[in-house]
């Protein structure tokens, strides 16, 4: 084998084709192969590490793809799971809108009915009061119980309690009354 031809390193560069065919004679000399065997296998070797380097690429691409492709899902997710939490909050406040209206409106029927039985009650004692004066007393105290049980039914009212002390005592009177008169 002859290299006085290499005068420099650009000579002695396997990308040299007069370099490599001498460096491939003296390879198959000691090998022991045909030098054109040993290109082929050379050219085999290359275009396995083409496909090899080509096939990482469809891969690293595929997965690049796919992240990209999951990226994308997932900030559609996050738009609609942010579009629904709004839609949510919306319905929280026309639901608790809608509560406190059914609150006070709740409140005004009590009040209401308070009022309504308020008047019950001063019909009853004034019922009571009559039969009182015609001195049927037996109707009197049943008319003074219907008034009793209003207090029951709103033990919490202060309009009502403050006319307790004056109902138990007619109550007290009428039942007295029915005694004296058996």
């Amino acid at each position: 084998m002859d290299l006085r031809w290499a005068t420099n390193a650009t000579d002695t560069d396997l990308q040299n084709t007069k370099y490599r065919h001498e460096i491939n004679a003296l390879s198959a000399r000691l090998k022991g192969v045909n030098p054109e065997d040993l290109n082929d296998e050379e050219i085999r070797v290359y275009r396995r590490n083409i496909r090899l380097r080509n096939g990482a690429l469809l891969v690293l691409s595929l997965m690049l793809l796919t992240s990209i492709g999951t990226t994308i899902m997932a900030l559609d997710a996050q738009k609609k799971s942010q579009a629904s939490a709004i839609e949510a909050k919306k319905q929280q406040q026309f639901a608790e809108a809608n509560a406190a209206e059914a609150r006070k409106n709740l409140a005004d029927r009590i009040e209401q009915e308070r009022q309504k039985e308020r008047l019950n009650f001063d019909k009853y004692v004034s019922n009571g009061d009559v039969y009182i004066g015609s001195f049927d007393y037996k109707f009197a105290l049943r008319e003074y119980q219907k008034a009793d049980s209003i207090l029951i039914k709103f033990p919490d009212d202060s309009k009502l309690l403050e006319k307790n002390e004056a109902l138990l005592q007619k109550i007290n009177n009428a039942t007295i009354r029915i005694r004296y008169q058996q």
